[in-house]
Formats: C-alpha cells, sequence, structure tokens
C-alpha cells in the first residue's frame, strides 16, 4: 500500500518513503501541529502481533539521549502501527563507506566513544534497552559532526525476543536464538549452553562489525555458528594504530565473555589509548573534524566564525531555556515536557548544553518535575537521571531522583540514591522528606508520616515545608484518613510557598471533592463542597489558570447544581480550547442533567446532540492513539437511549 500523500491521524503528511528497517517501513513527514519533519516507522505487519506496541511506546519515549532521537508517539491506524520519530538531519555511515570515504583514528574515535555512551545509556535501563540492530545505515552523521543512533528493534523482556536484525552484523547469539525460534537450532561452541537471551554484548559486537567495515572497506559476511571470526586486524597492516586495532577485535569476538562485558568497558579502553598511544595524543589535542554539505573539514581553520557561531547559539540556548524556566511557575506541565524536550533535542544547541552542562541539567530537571507533578514515575527518574549525569554536585536532583524511585517502589535504589544525596550535603529536613516516600514505598505509613511531620517541624523552608506537607496530604488519603488530609493542607496553605500554593490549593479542592462523595451528613456535603468551590475559584481567577482547574470548576458547579455557572465556564473554556473533546463531551453531559430537571414534554436535546458530535469528533484522535474515556463512553450510551426514547431522532 502506498502511503505517500495520505494523512495519518489527522496529523501527519506523508511526504516520501525514505527506507525500511529491520521491522518496517520508514517514511519522511511533516507534522502539522508542530510544523516539524518526522520519521514515521511503519511496524511490519507479521512483526505487530509480535510487539507489545503501548508497551515499547512507554520505554521508548522516555529515552532520552544526546546520540538518540527522541521518539514521540506511537500510533494505530487500523491495522497498521506507526513510530512517529525526530527526523535526524544528515547522512548514514553507510553513504560516506560507500562512497569510500576515509577518515581518521581521530574521527572514529570520537564516533566510536559516542556510540559506547549511548550504548551505555541503553543498556542501563530498567528493563536494558538492547537496541539490536547496529550498523552502518544505522549510524547517522549528523551536520555538525555528531552521531546519532537510530532504528531500534528493541525487546521488552530482556532480549528473549528477537525482532528484526540484519544478519551480516547480527551477533552469533541472534543467530542462534533466530534458528532456535524458527525450530532448527544450530549448534555453536561460541556459545555457552542453555543460552536463551541476548543482553548488551550483542550490541557491542554488532558495533565491532560496523567498525571492521569502516576500517576494512569490506562488506561483512554473515556469521557462521561455530566460526573463529575474521581474521585479526592487528595483524592486517591497515593505517591505524596496533591498540584501536585491537579495541575492534575484541569487540568483534564471536565468544561474548571475551568481548567487552559493557559499552563502559569499551569506552574505557578507548581512554587508555591516551596513555598507550603517542598517535591517539597528538591527535587528540585537535579540533574535531565537521562533516557539512558530504565534505569533511577541519574545524581549525574556522576559527573566529565558529566561535562567534558558538557564542550566538550559547545566548539563543539561555533564551530558549529560561522561556521554560519560566514555564514552570505556571504549573503547564505539558508546555513544559513538550517544549524542554524540542529544546534539549535541538541539534544546533547540542555545543552550547556540553559548555553549560550545569544549565542543560537544570532543563532535564524541570522535565523530570513535570513528569513527576503529572504522576508519570517512569519518566520522571529518567530525566532525573539524566539530569543527575550532567551535574552531580547538586544535592536536590539526587533527592528528587530519590523520590520518584521511591514512588515506583524502587526503594533499595531510592536509599542509595539518598546516601549520595547525602553525601553532597542533603540537609537534615530534606533526608527526613526522602525518608518517608521510602518508608511510604514500603507501605510503612506511620513512618512515613512521623517523618514528614518531623521534616515540617524542623524545617524553617517555606518550600521544604509546604513540599513535606503535600507529601504527607498523600499519604494521608492512602490511609483513608480524609480529615487529616484536608487538615494538612488547609494549614500548609497558610505557609505555602509561593511556587507551590497553586499545588496546595488544587490538592486541597481535589480532597475537599472526595469528602463531598463519602460524606453522610447533608451539612458536611455542603461544607466540603463550599471549600472545594472556594479552591477551584482561587486557581481559576489567579494568573495562567490550568486547563485541569478550569475543568474542575466547572465540574464543581455543576455538583452543587449551579448549571448556568458551570455553562458558562465551559463556553469561557471553548475559546481558549476550542479542538479539545472534554469541553463538548462534558457540555453534553451537563445539558443532559439540566433536561433531566425539567418536565419531559418540555425537553430538548439538541444541545446535548450538538455537542456531543463535536466531541465525538475531536475525540477520533484520541481513541486512535490507544487510550479511552470511560466518561465519553458513557456519553455514547447515553446518546443511545435518548435514540431509542425517541427524544433523539434520524441518523
Amino acid at each position: 500500500m502506498n502511503l505517500v500523500g495520505s494523512v495519518l491521524d489527522q496529523n501527519y503528511e506523508i511526504c516520501q518513503e525514505i527506507g525500511e528497517g529491520g521491522t518496517g517501513k520508514v517514511y519522511l513527514a511533516w507534522h502539522r501541529r508542530l510544523k516539524k519533519k518526522v520519521v514515521l516507522k511503519k511496524i511490519k505487519d507479521n512483526f505487530v502481533g509480535r510487539i507489545n506496541v503501548r508497551g515499547e511506546a512507554d520505554l521508548l519515549k522516555q529515552l532520552h539521549h544526546e546520540y538518540l532521537p527522541q521518539v514521540y508517539d506511537f500510533i494505530q491506524v487500523g491495522s497498521q502501527v506507526f513510530t512517529v520519530i525526530d527526523y535526524v538531519e544528515g547522512c548514514p555511515l553507510s553513504y560516506y563507506i560507500e562512497k569510500r570515504q576515509q577518515f581518521s583514528q581521530r574521527q572514529i574515535l570520537i564516533w566510536v566513544r559516542q556510540l559506547c555512551q549511548v550504548l551505555d545509556y541503553l543498556h542501563r535501563q530498567n528493563p536494558p534497552v538492547i537496541h539490536s540492530d547496529i550498523k552502518p545505515s544505522n549510524i547517522m552523521i549528523r551536520p555538525q559532526g555528531d552521531i546519532c543512533l537510530i532504528d531500534f528493534n528493541i525487546s521488552l523482556d530482556g532480549g528473549q525476543t528477537i525482532s528484526g536484525f540484519s544478519e551480516r552484523y547480527a551477533s552469533p547469539e541472534q543467530i542462534f536464538l533466530m534458528n532456535l525460534a524458527a525450530g532448527r537450532p544450530v549448534p555453536d561452541r561460541n556459545l555457552p549452553e542453555g543460552i536463551n537471551r541476548i543482553d548488551g554484548r550483542s550490541d557491542i559486537y554488532s558495533l565491532g562489525i560496523t567498525l571492521y567495515q569502516l576500517l576494512t572497506g569490506a562488506r561483512p559476511l554473515p556469521y557462521q555458528p561455530g566460526s573463529p571470526g575474521f581474521a585479526p586486524l592487528v595483524e592486517s597492516g591497515l593505517p591505524y594504530s596496533r591498540d584501536f586495532l585491537r579495541i575492534v577485535d575484541k569487540a568483534c569476538s564471536p565468544r561474548r565473555e571475551k568481548r567487552y562485558q559493557s559499552a563502559a568497558e569499551m569506552e574505557a579502553d578507548i581512554l587508555g589509548m591516551k596513555r598507550r598511544d603517542r598517535e591517539y595524543r597528538r591527535a587528540a589535542s585537535g579540533q574535531k573534524i565537521m562533516v557539512l554539505l558530504g565534505t569533511v573539514l577541519l574545524a581549525a581553520g574556522i576559527g573566529a566564525g565558529v566561535w562567534g557561531f558558538q557564542v550566538r547559539m550559547g545566548e539563543l540556548f539561555t533564551e530558549a531555556y529560561e522561556q521554560v524556566a519560566e514555564m514552570a511557575g505556571k504549573d503547564d506541565y505539558d508546555a513544559i515536557i513538550s517544549q524542554g524536550i524540542d529544546l534539549l533535542n535541538e541539534d544546533r544547541y547540542r555545543s552550547a548544553m556540553r559548555r553549560e552542562p550545569k544549565k542543560k541539567a537544570d532543563l532535564l530537571y524541570l522535565v523530570a518535575n513535570s513528569y513527576f507533578e503529572q504522576e508519570d514515575y517512569p519518566h520522571a527518574v529518567s530525566f532525573y537521571q539524566e539530569a543527575v549525569a550532567c551535574n552531580q554536585e547538586n544535592p536536590e536532583y539526587f533527592r528528587d531522583y530519590a523520590i520518584a524511585l521511591a514512588r515506583q517502589e524502587k526503594t533499595e535504589e531510592a536509599e542509595e540514591i539518598l546516601g549520595q544525596a547525602v553525601a553532597l550535603g542533603l540537609e537534615e529536613d530534606h533526608i527526613y522528606l526522602v525518608q518517608a516516600e521510602i518508608a511510604a514505598g514500603r507501605r510503612d505509613y506511620g513512618t512515613a508520616v512521623e517523618n514528614f511531620q518531623e521534616a515540617i517541624r524542623i524545617s524553617e523552608n517555606d518550600y521544604l515545608r509546604t513540599r513535606a506537607s503535600l507529601l504527607c496530604a498523600r499519604v494521608y488519603r492512602s490511609l483513608g484518613e480524609g480529615a487529616q488530609e484536608r487538615a494538612i493542607l488547609e494549614e500548609a496553605r497558610d505557609y505555602a510557598d509561593p511556587g507551590q500554593y497553586k499545588a496546595v490549593t488544587r490538592a486541597l479542592g481535589a480532597a475537599c471533592v472526595r469528602a463531598y462523595n463519602q460524606a453522610a451528613e447533608e451539612q458536611e456535603k455542603e461544607a466540603a463542597l463550599a471549600e472545594a468551590l472556594d479552591c477551584y475559584l482561587d486557581l481559576v481567577n489567579g494568573d495562567a489558570p490550568a486547563f485541569q482547574d478550569q475543568m474542575n470548576l466547572a465540574v464543581v458547579y455543576e455538583i452543587a447544581g449551579k448549571y448556568q455557572e458551570a455553562e458558562q465556564q465551559f463556553l469561557d473554556m471553548k475559546e481558549g480550547y476550542p479542538d479539545d473533546y472534554r469541553i463538548y463531551m462534558r457540555l453534553a453531559l451537563l445539558y443532559c442533567s439540566m433536561e433531566a430537571e425539567k418536565a419531559e414534554e418540555e425537553r430538548d436535546y439538541s444541545l446535548v446532540k450538538e455537542n456531543y458530535d463535536l466531541a465525538a469528533q475531536y475525540y477520533e484522535k484520541t481513541a486512535q492513539s490507544g487510550m479511552s474515556d470511560e466518561n465519553m463512553q458513557d456519553l455514547e450510551e447515553i446518546i443511545n437511549q435518548l435514540y431509542e426514547k425517541g427524544w433523539l431522532s434520524g441518523e
């Protein structure tokens, strides 16, 4: 089926087919909303049933590294599944190999180190991410000279599932498991008995074979079970140092126990060349080659022009960073995540971020905090991890990293990270805060409350006290102690740090709505609803009200029977969010409630139908992405009943 010219998911305009990866075709597309080029990779039909689409989407979307493209989404159109990925400018390494382009050892080592760094990042994920298809065509050389590793064919079960891969670059264990899965196992003396999965050493082998081709210019032959592998390069007479050729030989070993046991170990061996190889020491003192428009140019000679460009890029990066940082005070978490990730992936700012790692760390931290506030803890952990890697001197990064781990009940890892924060000088009140979260992660709620209260008692920092109060309220909620939850939030509202006042008010509003639903006495219900209304009015009447706060105010109005106020609130929201199905859905449900209170002969459900039609139109994109909304399903059932009972007629 030719997809060129079609529009998928009402947003992605297919421009051209640009290749085919191990598990599917690859298309260049135009993202209509973001107005930028993206890549859509179509998963081959025979792989769709073997891939955990939602699981793979969640895993890939949380990956973030300067040498990886950002994965934005997985979309499903009928039976077809697509991955939406950053468009990476540049040429694949295979292009230069085919053109017989020669590179210096210094340049190749720069790329190998970058590949080791990104592989180390992938292999340290939980579960480890195995690329499984490293080859020259999957290594892009960007215009500024850095690499980008593309086209994942990963498995989420620790390497037991073999997806698509390229036979010429596949490790012995990949070949063995492929044959085993096909019902034709071939014994291989190079592999241990009972092998049932691949690990990071498989990627190291594929990297070694890729380097073998780059250095020799010879296309590699597929591995044959039991063979000793390629002739050692160290004896080949190639114009590279023996130390470097030894490193490539080791990576290419058919016995995985003889390869580098991790990408970090391989990079460490390369770094050791500085001491062992005089040629490398001379090369390392030069500047990095930049690949521009297919021609390799030495960075030396552009001198002042390059420096001026770098300074300007640094200024632009700072301006863009400050714009994202400003959003942090407005609780616009979706915007922080979207713009923050775009900024982190902006090619032209990569040098600026390398020169200012602390500013990059702050940006990663802002994105992590936004995911945390949305209770998306896996993504939060991923970005906190990157933040501490960029800046290992800020104990607050480690503090929040530990808390996010505790939220996932990874309490042992959280304790380890807390230890690092303490070593960096984390203050006592902050320590109590993290210890409370770790106790909550172990469901030791009594200890958690004690530690939160101690943090509140001893701290002179309003931010810390406010945060501890919010977290303690969450524990009270888990215990079903709604009165204590409301009490600590009401108290916190009086001393809340300005940056957290909205979060406290929002949490108190939600607690009051829960109290309303649980109260038995009418007087208690009225008091809880009045306090909830006060909270949401406070939020909506403040600066830059969040979408959900506006929505909650309208819903509370509706619960209170203030239908006119609820209607007006929804109508006001339509001005700012004309394409959001939730507004039309809630309006349709509101009009249902309003009509139900009228005498039967006065009822008119035309506004219900009008808003339902709009909600259904805008909801289609959400449904296609694999998500669902129970409220929308309830509304559909109501519409069906209105047709059955004759309140609505026609199509």
